[in-house]
């Protein structure tokens, strides 16, 4: 019976089908390989993007609160952390608002408000050197973590730099596909 089945498949027709067949099979694979990570890719950039501008965006309303008068401290406080408390969240995003030497003044993490925290210097300095801010995966110094952290640095119309807005989402989050 063995015999028959290799007599039978041993002709140069079934060798040039296995062949075929294989190398589509192998066509079709690298193609869904290509895709998934194409697509992959694109929503992890798509979410950085996202972080960056919800960043700048709570980094420009910042700058106005922090050059207001001392008179509505309190005030400034609360509308500020009510600002921020929003857009984190609508992004599940939270938003770290930090003074120039990288102390944490507000946070959107209900965690870590009460708490003294400073980000890494490492991060405060690529925030402020680097034309797109500070972008990658930190524990920032208070996370068991390391969570995607994007940092944009907080300028007033002068071009003077106030401080920074750091942008942190849970890792897991933004990969998940």
């Amino acid at each position: 019976m063995i015999e028959q089945f290799k007599r039978r498949f041993n002709s140069l027709y079934w060798h040039q089908f296995a062949l075929t067949a294989g190398m589509v099979l192998l066509t079709m694979v690298l193609l869904g390989v290509s895709f998934y990570t194409l697509s992959y890719n694109y929503t992890v950039e798509e979410k950085r993007s996202e972080m960056r501008d919800r960043a700048n965006l709570i980094s420009q309303m910042s700058v106005n609160y922090l050059l207001a008068g001392d008179d509505t401290e309190n005030t400034q406080e609360d509308a500020l952390r009510s600002l921020a408390g929003v857009a984190s969240r609508m992004t599940d995003v939270d938003f770290l608002i930090c003074n120039r030497k990288g102390d944490v003044l507000l946070t959107s993490d209900a965690g870590l408000v009460g708490k003294s925290v400073r980000v890494p210097e490492e991060i405060v300095e690529t925030t402020f050197s680097n034309e797109n801010g500070y972008e990658g995966r930190s524990t920032v110094g208070v996370y068991e973590q390391k969570k995607f952290v994007v940092g944009v640095p907080m300028t007033d119309g002068d071009g003077s730099t106030l401080g920074l807005v750091l942008a942190v989402m849970n890792s897991a989050e933004l990969m998940q596909m």
